[in-house]
């Protein structure tokens, strides 16, 4: 797997692969990041008392943790500030980035290339252009073979590479409840045409309870579902100020 040089920022979700269990911290390597360690101490492991620390690591079992601070190379890392969401989204984003690299890889092998080849003919450009191979991928996948024309792509490459990232990908998922509320005389048929404002495909509304309404997101990858999220969320808040309706978001 691809690593990156330096170290990662605050606040950033990591992959991590624990090497050390300590009574009262656990040392682990950041997979993503060349010779970069971390530690998580015990405070930082779970918002409950910590009876075991063995219950919550394994040797070599991969989890996903949040970087608190940087000092001198060193790098404190917490993991009960990782909420289900956020380990959900960064678990399918590192698999997907795998699942990116081996189509490459075995694009590479079908043309009597190494894996090395294909990170220094392909690979560091899709990472220079687009910052992951899976959002190469994903963009081939949308636009087609113009991707491989605008990284100056040999046609051999672009033949190999569309052959196996041919196979479509599972759609992901992300939802948001939003808390929409009005004492307007109108105000039903207000929020209703709110989401009027937002009706198109791959998005999804339900009524939870007054006042609360579940959006659902359904892109090809999590980049494109956050920022239609986002889109649409601006569009509300928009909607949402003209027509005196109390507005707020909660990512689930």
């Amino acid at each position: 797997m691809h690593t990156k040089k330096g170290l990662p920022k605050r606040n950033e979700l990591v992959v991590c692969t624990p090497t050390k269990i300590l009574p009262h911290a656990v040392f682990v390597t950041l997979k993503e990041y060349e010779n970069a360690e971390g530690m998580v101490h015990v405070s930082q492991i779970s918002s409950k008392w910590v009876k075991n620390i063995n219950s919550f690591f394994q040797i070599g079992r991969d989890i996903v943790c949040k970087v608190l601070f940087i000092k001198e190379g060193s790098i404190d890392l917490s993991l009960k500030a990782v909420t289900p969401a956020d380990k959900t989204r960064k678990w399918n984003e590192w698999k997907a980035e795998v699942r990116a690299e081996n189509i490459l890889t075995t694009a590479a092998k079908s043309i009597g290339k190494t894996q090395k080849d294909m990170y220094a003919e392909v690979g560091n450009k899709a990472l220079g252009e687009y910052g992951a191979l899976s959002h190469f991928i994903d963009n081939y996948r949308v636009e087609g073979g113009r991707v491989f024309s605008s990284l100056g792509l040999s046609a051999q490459w672009s033949r190999a590479i569309a052959q196996y990232a041919a196979e479509k990908q599972k759609n992901v998922r992300i939802s948001v409840t939003l808390i929409m509320k009005t004492l307007a005389p109108n105000g039903v048929n207000a929020i209703k045409n709110a989401f009027k404002q937002v009706t198109q495909p791959g998005v999804t509304v339900k009524y939870i309870s007054s006042p609360e309404y579940l959006i659902e997101i359904e892109a090809s990858d999590y980049k494109r579902a956050e920022k239609q999220l986002a889109d649409l969320q601006k569009t509300l808040e928009t909607y949402a100020s003209k027509h005196a309706i109390e507005f707020a978001a909660k990512k689930r």
